[in-house]
């Protein structure tokens, strides 16, 4: 048997509790489980901390890695895009060029060597003529790709179209245009 003493300073008086063995036990007892479970529970919250961590550095890691894939992709297809343009830019210099060999100049338009030449009965070229049905051609094939030409196929259909026009435009320029 244990005997507990308590003083108080107010009063002056004394108590005496006398504690059996067993509630020692059981006093100690608790006092020691609330002691592990504070140890218990600092740890596990040290041990989350760790894992938050580690997971936030993977997912640090990987979005790092999603960032640079992605810079990549848009490095590659601004590359698509710039080389894109620049036959885009080649067709447009090439449709300008016909054009002006066809004098086909927009508002306030000018004449054409050609032009007046070959101006049949029906008042339109021959020229003309063999354009529309090239462009008639074109028209299908483009429908059959449903939409979807790229530069490089609108490249050589535009150049053929212009490989064409050189060649009369050399057919014209041979003929003698005074008599003799």
């Amino acid at each position: 048997m244990y005997v507990l003493i308590l003083m108080s300073s107010r009063r002056n008086s004394v108590r005496q509790q006398a504690i059996s063995q067993v509630h020692m036990l059981l006093f100690l007892s608790a006092i020691l489980a609330l002691f592990l479970g504070a140890v218990g529970g600092l740890g596990y919250g040290l041990f989350q901390k760790q894992q938050r961590a580690s997971s936030e550095e993977k997912l640090q890691g990987s979005a790092e890695k999603e960032i640079e894939r992605l810079v990549h992709a848009k490095l590659q297809i601004e590359s698509e895009l710039a080389a894109v343009n620049e036959e885009m830019s080649s067709i447009r210099r090439m449709t300008k060029e016909i054009q002006e060999t066809l004098g086909i100049f927009g508002q306030g338009g000018g004449d054409s060597n050609i032009t007046g030449i070959l101006r049949g009965a029906g008042g339109q070229t021959e020229l003309q003529e063999e354009d529309a049905s090239v462009i008639t051609d074109n028209a299908a094939y483009a429908h059959k790709m449903q939409g979807s030409l790229i530069p490089s196929i609108l490249k050589q259909e535009v150049h053929s179209l212009y490989n064409y026009v050189s060649e009369y435009q050399k057919q014209i320029d041979e003929y003698p245009s005074i008599l003799p």
